[in-house]
């Protein structure tokens, strides 16, 4: 059962943003099969993340992950699965949506059936915070960008985050790349405020229906090097919270079909000697011991 703490916050001033700070265990799932993993080569690491409910995070890892996104349903589309997968091994997954009304969206639910398909949805993942603003949909362009910094700032702080996935900033969708931008500006908080512990990890995820469609030749495209691998499983799951989402989905072949998750899962796991993979590039990793 859902709990807000409140539902309603402004975490800034003058910005129109509002917080929704949910706090729900997951739901308990069956441990998975053990699964045998292919020997990963070339330029990469397949993240080791522990199997549902069968092992727990180990000292020294990071503990608090904040997933930021444009829209509701693209921190499922870009790791949903991962996201399931950290929050079942003891992680604290967060998710930060700059425009949680996406008003603009084409069959857009009303707004009580977009706000319950969200708590929905990030409840059966997990999510334990969930940080939703209300910049205009498709018009992150007009908005300051030291406005979007400082409300990724305020999720990072309140989340204590250790490691921030953000959208490529070769995306097709506008939004996908002024939200990639604002993420990799709030990734220096720690140099403007000296109390905030900094970032181990900032990664960018792949978002089906427009990471691919990074048709600008003078932006470098997605180049996954981190790899987590979740099974069939998760990706089972992973459809399972987009299914939430209502009108997300789409028929095959269209990249966010049911053919087309699990085809993109596979094809990373092939990649990287896993079983069903999601996929992350890094930009910024740092390592303080060895």
């Amino acid at each position: 059962m859902i709990r807000c703490l409140p539902s309603l916050w402004m975490l800034s001033n003058p910005s129109p943003l509002l917080r929704i700070l949910y706090e729900s265990p997951p739901s308990p799932d069956p441990p998975e099969a053990p699964c045998a993993r292919g020997r990963a080569q070339g330029a990469f690491r397949a993240a080791k993340i522990g199997k549902a409910g069968a092992e727990t995070a180990r000292e020294g890892d990071p503990m608090s992950y904040l997933i930021v996104v444009a829209h509701p349903d693209d921190e499922v589309l870009g790791a949903g699965a991962t996201m399931h997968k950290l929050s079942q091994t003891g992680r604290e997954v967060g998710v930060c949506i700059l425009s949680g009304q996406a008003e603009a969206r084409a069959g857009r639910p009303a707004d009580s059936e977009l706000a319950a398909d969200m708590g929905s949805c990030l409840r059966l993942l997990g999510v334990s915070r969930t940080y939703a603003g209300g910049f205009p949909n498709i018009m992150l362009n007009t908005v300051p960008h030291l406005e979007l910094v400082r409300f990724i700032e305020a999720a990072m702080e309140d989340s204590r985050a250790e490691v921030v996935i953000t959208h490529h900033p070769a995306d097709l969708n506008n939004d996908h790349l002024h939200t990639s931008l604002a993420c990799q500006e709030a990734a220096r908080l720690f140099q403007r405020r000296p109390s905030r512990t900094p970032l181990r990890e900032l990664l960018y995820m792949e978002v089906p229906s427009a990471t691919e469609w990074s048709l600008n030749a003078g932006m470098a495209g997605f180049r996954p090097d981190t790899f987590v691998e979740v099974g069939a499983e998760g990706v089972e799951r992973k459809l399972e919270a987009l299914a939430r989402y209502r009108g997300v989905m789409r028929g095959y072949p269209h990249p966010r079909s049911r053919e087309g998750i699990f085809g993109l899962a596979a094809y990373r796991g092939m990649q990287s000697g896993c079983l069903y993979a999601e996929a992350f590039q890094t930009a910024l990793r740092r390592v303080t011991a060895v």
